[in-house]
């Protein structure tokens, strides 16, 4: 199999791969976000919902089809290019500029922000406290993660390991912050209550769809050459078991809730 990709511009840049992000990203667990909306939706009217970190979509998209609306903020321009192309308003949720630090929300206009495989790409101070601005009193945050967990997903981080020793994973980055979650949210001071809800997720995948995921890569690409990033796609390719199998994904979240102004 012949393998193309451009490389990113430099690490945590998405545009070399947006346009094909949201085909292979895979869905959160919709037991977690059902769990979440029970937890979060008092069945208030105007309810209220911002996916920051939005990317080209994705978990806007299976918020809105359990009944929420609001913002998919996104700071990439060609992640949110794409994302306004298939996600568009008629399913809820309108597409704004912005980043984690700088929503461009007005103050207590929203009632849940989500972060979606994103909180590891952020300032957590910064981010924390411009979600309490924009946050109504008794809002919520959350942010969730959804990563292959598999025998699979081990075996090929060992061999790019092997491969290239140190590089910088956003993968790691991601578990090294999940770690610490929930003391980084308790610890401002700004929220409290602190929920954590999880499941694991299978997922059908062929070869090409596995491959066309790993081709959307974009912490491995901006490190190395692209005649070596080549050749680790084609090793990756070979550790694949076969033309059909299943991906297991966990989708874990922690919610916290904002402190009410004495």
């Amino acid at each position: 199999m012949s393998i193309t990709t451009i490389a990113a511009a430099h690490y945590g840049d998405f545009s070399a791969v947006a346009k094909d992000y949201h085909k292979v990203a895979p869905s959160y667990a919709i037991s977690v976000l059902r769990c979440l909306k029970s937890h979060v939706c008092d069945g208030r009217e105007n309810f209220r919902t911002a996916d920051v970190g939005a990317g080209t979509g994705k978990l806007a998209l299976q918020l809105s089809e359990l009944g929420f609306a609001g913002y998919a903020i996104e700071p990439n321009d060609a992640m949110r290019e794409q994302g306004q192309s298939w996600l568009r308003s008629e399913h809820g949720f309108r597409w704004l500029a912005g980043s984690a630090e700088m929503t461009s929300l007005a103050d207590a206009s929203v009632d849940w922000v989500c972060m979606g495989t994103a909180f590891h790409c952020v300032d957590p101070v910064r981010t924390l406290s411009e979600f309490e601005r924009v946050l109504r009193p008794g809002g919520f945050f959350t942010a969730i993660w959804n990563l292959t967990d598999d025998d699979l997903r081990n075996s090929i981080e060992e061999h790019i390991e092997e491969l290239e020793p140190g590089l910088e994973r956003a993968y790691r980055r991601a578990l090294r912050v999940m770690d610490s979650i929930e003391d980084i949210l308790l610890r401002s001071g700004q929220f409290g209550d602190c929920l954590r809800i999880e499941a694991t997720n299978f997922e059908q995948r062929s070869r090409a769809q596995f491959m066309e995921a790993w081709k959307c890569n974009h912490d491995i690409v901006s490190q190395v050459s692209s005649a070596r990033w080549q050749e680790i796609l084609a090793s990756i390719e070979d550790m694949i078991p076969s033309e059909s199998f299943t991906v297991r994904s966990r989708t874990q979240s922690w919610t916290v809730r904002k402190v009410s102004e004495s």
